[in-house]
């Protein structure tokens, strides 16, 4: 017997399951299908209805915290699209001046060899103009003079001024020295020809 009441109340089940549940839930899905078809939302029409019942509508009410949090979304994304265009409008600046940077440095180490090579050779002229006021004071001496310096004084300066002498102003000095010292710097200034 109890066999037969748990086959009722099995038959019942099975009999509620495929005589209500199913049918019911086929008519839904054409009901859906039928007002899709007519160009109605269903859902957003659900949403709607659900949303003036009052249990249900406060559980469903999320619209209003949705689209809070999507204008926020939105606020937040421009806000960054926004801070990503002034990076790399930043970024740009400073390549720009980098690159500028590099420029200036590279002027700048141009600039500092030309004043090096300037420096030379203002030293260079200065250096040689004092040689040359040295050999003009040497040309208006007295030969007599001239020659007794040019004894004294170290050979090699003394034949750098004397190579430097016009060939007239030479020959006088040359004239005035000892036989031994007019020899010595001839052979001198001959080697450096």
């Amino acid at each position: 017997m109890e066999r037969e009441d748990q086959e009722k109340k099995s038959h019942l089940f099975h009999w509620i399951f495929y005589g209500t549940l199913i049918p019911l839930l086929f008519g839904i899905v054409v009901l859906v299908a039928v007002l899709s078809i007519s160009g109605i939302n269903v859902l957003e029409e659900g949403k709607k209805w659900l949303g003036n019942l009052p249990v249900v509508g406060k559980m469903a009410g999320g619209d209003e915290r949705d689209s809070q949090y999507e204008k926020r979304i939105a606020e937040l994304e421009g806000k960054l699209r926004q801070e990503e265009e002034e990076k790399e409008s930043l970024q740009k600046d400073i390549d720009r001046l980098e690159k500028e940077i590099e420029n200036l440095t590279r002027e700048n180490e141009k600039l500092q060899r030309e004043k090096e090579n300037l420096e030379k050779e203002n030293e260079q002229n200065a250096s040689g103009q004092k040689g040359l006021d040295v050999v003009r004071t040497y040309e208006k001496m007295a030969p007599k003079k001239a020659a007794a310096i040019f004894a004294a004084m170290d050979e090699k300066r003394a034949v750098s001024i004397l190579s430097q002498l016009k060939e007239e102003n030479l020959a006088r000095i040359l004239e005035k020295m000892s036989p031994q010292d007019a020899a010595k710097f001839t052979s001198l200034l001959s080697e450096t020809e």
